[in-house]
């Protein structure tokens, strides 16, 4: 996903970088060159446990 999110978010505009966030997820925002905003949350092992 780290790896989706430099690729998708290249040439648009990060609104907040991937980082561990209080939930325990790594979550990051950003808008592409087309417009299209994304949130992307990269779930720890933890809580993929409990799915």
């Amino acid at each position: 996903m780290r790896r989706y999110f430099a690729g998708l978010s290249e040439g648009g505009d990060v609104t907040m970088p991937l980082a561990v966030q209080m939930w325990g997820d790594e979550f990051g925002m950003f808008t592409d060159k087309f417009g299209t905003r994304w949130m992307v949350n990269i779930a720890t092992s933890e809580h993929r446990d409990q799915a």
